[in-house]
């Protein structure tokens, strides 16, 4: 299978542009993880404080 010149550039191209995406949307998404994290570990906590006999 040959690949032109032209084919090569707009496959890499692309793929820059997704890996350009990928990256910023990880920056964005962090603080959005982090906040989901933090409800996660709350509410595991609080889980375990309800299962615990009293």
């Amino acid at each position: 299978m040959e690949i032109s010149r032209r084919s090569l550039l707009k496959t890499a191209s692309a793929l820059g542009l997704v890996a350009a995406g990928f990256a910023v949307s990880e920056g964005f998404l962090q603080p959005i993880l982090a906040q989901t994290k933090t409800v996660d570990e709350n509410t595991q906590l609080l889980a375990q404080s309800l299962a615990t006999p009293t």
